[in-house]
């Protein structure tokens, strides 16, 4: 994190020492949707593991359940170079929202006393990235955009009893597209996605600066 954070601030630098460069630079921002579609899958191997422990001949008196809220708002910025009207580079910052996972357990027998029914499983996460962008211009004003680089995702997780860990990634692979319309010299809007680590999902409405 501390490697891509200097990257960050570095590009950020540069931006401010090179603003002779009129019109190459622009910063955005990004609000939408983000999705962690493994969090189903981390429930449903979970509840195969919570009634493997109970055993065949108790799982008819225990009910086990595993509920995920896999998707949240997510909000971003990024300040970017274009050093023709092909190729660029970009990096930039994503809150990928807060995530949850709730394992119950129920009986429908009177003889059977739960003591805890519940547990549940809360995430925060946010990615840092920088990545290389190839431009086609369709015409003066409609574009579309891929990008590729890296990005570090950090992840705050608690859980039910107070359990608490604050979870940094290595560098790994992150990838998108956008395609922006230019309404004016300055000012370009579009429909933005990325993939973080193959892992977290985002897409929605960007807004750019050009300068």
């Amino acid at each position: 994190m501390k490697t891509a954070l200097k990257i960050f601030l570095l590009v950020s630098l540069f931006s401010i020492v090179n603003s002779a460069y009129a019109g190459n630079w622009k910063i955005g921002a990004f609000l939408g949707q983000s999705s962690f579609d493994e969090l189903n899958d981390v429930c449903t191997e979970a509840e195969m593991a919570a009634n493997s422990l109970i055993g065949p001949d108790f799982s008819f008196l225990i009910n086990i359940n595993c509920s995920a809220d896999d998707s949240d708002s997510a909000i971003g910025f990024n300040i970017g170079y274009q050093f023709n009207n092909y190729l660029g580079i970009e990096t930039g910052y994503v809150d990928l929202g807060e995530y949850g996972l709730e394992m119950s357990a129920s009986s429908n027998d009177p003889r059977v006393t739960i003591f805890s029914p519940s547990s549940q499983l809360n995430i925060s996460a946010s990615a840092l990235y920088i990545a290389g962008v190839a431009t086609w211009p369709f015409s003066d004003k409609l574009s579309l955009s891929g990008r590729m680089g890296a990005v570090e995702i950090s992840a705050d997780v608690s859980a039910t009893g107070g359990i608490f860990s604050d979870v940094e990634s290595d560098p790994e692979l992150m990838y998108g597209a956008s395609l922006d319309y230019q309404i004016s010299d300055s000012i370009s809007l579009g429909l933005r996605s990325d993939v973080f680590d193959g892992t977290f999902a985002t897409y929605g409405i960007g807004l750019n600066y050009h300068f």
